[in-house]
């Protein structure tokens, strides 16, 4: 259930911002002799003080009043107590040792930062240089990212089985590609060891990537400290809806070589939350932002954001609504001291995710409580939540019925790879444009295995060239939710 990770007195907010900057402590520099305290942990350190420790037990005993009060008065009263004191907020910057940047040298890392050479190293957080994901670097271009041949763009189209045109592949070579992450952050490149899921073709000696053109941000630099040849900075791309990045990097022969890269989401948000998505690697939490968006991020990275309206969260459960095996998210929250339902559908980075916004007020205008068992007991309405799997009929019948309180689909169901298991064709066709997700039923659970879309004035293509030759005809919706289901249950 729900494990709030709240900001609430100073000691826990600087031992906090203190241990997200002892990322530099992989390079044998310590800084303030707090190290290992994870995003939203608030655990204290044999270092804190005592000062610090008491502060922690006063927000403990303050949780286990919010929590164990009934009224929702004060409930309401305990909501300033879940939003870290901004009077109180330590910046990290400010924190950190040595001398202050002039604007002139705020001005130059800014400019080197918005460059490819660099820019790619801000594209998201790590704790250390290993947690890098290269693929973000390098899909910038690092500045040594090549253009094709015809026999190259070949040779990758045939060993991916992705041909869509529409995005460029461009190439790295192999040795000028170690040499960078070697160069900008001491590393050894050791294939299987660093996190880089760029295609690599023998025959080229090279790593390629598929990506439009362009790419790239321009950074800001607001703040800074220079301790020694250790630069700690804060850097924006100018997003109201962005938080800043504290970014740390080490001089060494002319080169600014990174260290970390922190995503300071606790500076735009009033609430912090643990959540279980095993679907996902890490550590998931949700944020409920200032502008009261509720963002899910994965390792202080962004997974997704979802229009909630919610000023707070009071209650939260990750479950598996439609039948796909991913957990999905109820909130239940408060807004101008009114408690709202908030359905999230997680689809993952690659498919779909959503608030199903009319789903949530259909709960609140049914409903008479807003408990979880409730709320769940009228979700789950073609299957059981404690179910380890399904039949066919009752995982397509329940993503249908979860898919229509928001959504007018059409369906069909077909046997579109010959096996003997009818697929359910979601389509989602506008009058100008078609869009068909196509699933499957696989070991009890639902699965997403491509995509049809076509748009005025081009083909039609599939997510997956393995469908290419399919008849876009035989997988459009011809009836709506409640033929869906019917001929889903026949399935049984």
């Amino acid at each position: 259930m729900l494990n709030k990770k709240a900001f609430k007195k100073s000691g826990k907010i600087a031992s906090l911002i203190l241990g997200i900057i002892t990322a530099i402590n992989c390079t044998g520099c310590s800084f303030f002799g707090i190290s290992n305290i994870s995003f939203g942990d608030n655990s204290a350190t044999e270092e804190a003080s005592e000062e610090s420790s008491k502060d922690d037990k006063d927000a403990e005993d303050q949780d286990a009043s919010s929590e164990d009060s009934e009224s929702s008065e004060e409930a309401s009263d305990n909501e300033d107590e879940d939003s870290y004191d901004a009077q109180a907020y330590v910046d990290p910057i400010e924190a950190a040792p040595g001398e202050e940047l002039s604007k002139k040298e705020l001005e130059s890392f800014a400019e080197l930062f918005s460059t490819q050479e660099y820019g790619g190293l801000l594209t998201h957080s790590y704790e250390t240089v290993n947690d890098i994901d290269w693929y973000d670097v390098f899909y910038l271009g690092a500045d040594i990212m090549e253009d094709t041949t015809d026999e190259e763009q070949a040779d990758y189209y045939a060993y991916t089985g992705y041909s869509d045109e529409v995005y460029g592949v461009y190439s790295f070579d192999r040795a000028t590609l170690e040499a960078y992450i070697t160069k900008y952050t001491g590393v050894e490149f050791k294939p299987g060891t660093v996190p880089f899921d760029g295609v690599y073709l023998e025959k080229y000696d090279k790593y390629y990537v598929q990506r439009s053109e362009g790419g790239g941000y321009s950074y800001q630099v607001t703040d800074g400290k220079k301790d020694g040849d250790t630069y700690y900075l804060r850097v924006t791309r100018g997003f109201d809806y962005e938080a800043d990045m504290i970014y740390c990097c080490k001089e060494e022969n002319g080169v600014f070589m990174a260290v970390s890269n922190q995503t300071m989401w606790e500076e735009i948000c009033s609430q912090i939350i643990d959540i279980d998505m095993p679907q996902y690697d890490g550590k998931i939490q949700l944020i409920v932002c200032n502008d009261y968006e509720v963002r899910m991020i994965q390792n202080r990275n962004l997974l997704n954001a979802f229009r909630c309206d919610l000023e707070s969260i009071a209650e939260v459960e990750c479950t598996d609504i439609n039948a796909d095996g991913r957990n999905d998210i109820i909130l239940v929250g408060n807004k101008d001291s009114k408690e709202h339902i908030r359905i999230l559908l997680d689809g993952g980075r690659d498919y779909y995710s959503s608030t199903l916004e009319t789903l949530g007020l259909t709960l609140e205008s049914e409903l008479s409580s807003y408990d979880m068992d409730s709320i769940k007991n009228y979700l789950f309405y073609y299957v059981s939540e404690n179910e380890k799997s399904y039949s066919i009929g009752e995982a397509y019948s329940q993503m249908i019925f979860i898919n229509h309180f928001d959504y007018s689909f059409k369906y069909t169901l077909v046997d579109v790879n010959d096996d003997g298991v009818m697929e359910l064709c979601e389509d989602s066709s506008s009058s100008n444009s078609t869009t068909i997700n196509v699933y499957t039923f696989e070991d009890g659970y639902i699965k997403q295995i491509f995509t049809y879309y076509e748009y005025p004035g081009s083909e039609g293509f599939y997510s997956d060239d393995a469908y290419a030759g399919l008849d876009p005809e035989t997988i459009k919706g011809t009836v709506g939710y409640a033929e869906a289901i019917y001929k889903a249950q026949e399935l049984d």
